[in-house]
């Protein structure tokens, strides 16, 4: 349960119909907030949203594609016909796929476009599509999720999915944000930047075996070596559940726009700075 009250505010969560989107959705729904689930899952969000307790419609779902601004923002038009007003945006959309490419020479220009456009492109569509409706209203809430994949791994691959795209997909999200932050703080809207651990996601997620050993007794003693420091912090980060994250989402939601900050860079690995940009390290 959010330690929040969020009566009378509305908010759109993307990738909404699983995981970290929909943990995130159901605890805005109970602190009080009317939501707006999307996914591209169309049936799978609908599905999701059914499930959620909400009253009066205050729980509503639409089938999307992050990549498409047409779609995006058709997405907006139905919260803003809905609702009213949208005070609150969850970037959460996106993914590494469920093939496995770990080497640069084996990433498609096809794969690389697709990966990076579901979680970068996305973030600044639905962004794009947001932002004038909350400069008009003075205030606005906006969460974009990363990923700890952005400090890069060793060896084989942690999660399926191509790796080199998603983190670099996911470190221009955090690019981003920072400034985006900058250009929106005079209006009172805030930017953050979420960054979970690795946490199980649902259909598509693999559990690779040398994480769970590695979780459980530490490292393995072939891995003892030069890159030790950095194999052990990697393999340290045990799998999670969606749900917890959402207590992130819940930090950024809770602040109030308080002018805006001229050095947000200084804050950025402080969850206890309140200016605009707060990159949040993964906690299990």
């Amino acid at each position: 349960m959010m330690g929040i009250g969020l009566t009378g505010r509305t908010a759109i969560v993307t990738g909404a119909a699983q995981g970290l989107g929909l943990a995130t959705a159901e605890a805005l729904v109970a602190a009080g907030a009317r939501v707006l689930l999307a996914d591209v899952q169309a049936d799978k969000v609908q599905a999701a949203a059914g499930r959620l307790p909400s009253k009066d419609g205050a729980c509503l779902a639409v089938g999307v594609d992050v990549t498409r601004a047409t779609e995006v923002e058709a997405m907006v038009r139905t919260a803003l016909d809905a609702f009213g007003h949208v005070d609150i945006l969850v970037n959460n959309a996106g993914g590494s796929g469920t093939v496995g490419v770990a080497d640069i020479e084996e990433t498609s220009e096809e794969l690389w476009d697709r990966i990076v456009g579901a979680n970068l492109k996305g973030v600044f569509l639905c962004c794009r599509a947001i932002v004038p409706h909350m400069k008009s209203r003075r205030y606005g809430r906006i969460v974009n999720l990363s990923s700890a994949a952005v400090r890069g791994s060793f060896g084989p691959l942690r999660t399926v999915g191509a790796r080199l795209p998603y983190s670099a997909a996911k470190s221009g999200v955090q690019g981003l944000t920072y400034q985006l932050a900058k250009d929106l703080g005079p209006f009172h809207i805030t930017v953050n930047v979420v960054v979970p651990g690795v946490h199980a996601d649902g259909a598509g997620f693999a559990r690779p075996r040398s994480v769970c050993r590695a979780g459980r007794r530490g490292p393995a003693r072939a891995d003892r070596s030069d890159s030790r420091r950095t194999r052990w912090r990697a393999a340290r980060h045990r799998l999670g559940h969606p749900v917890p994250r959402r207590r992130r989402v819940e930090l950024r939601l809770g602040r109030d726009a308080r002018g805006h900050g001229s050095s947000l860079s200084d804050c950025a690995h402080a969850a206890h700075q309140p200016p605009f940009v707060t990159m949040v390290a993964p906690v299990m």
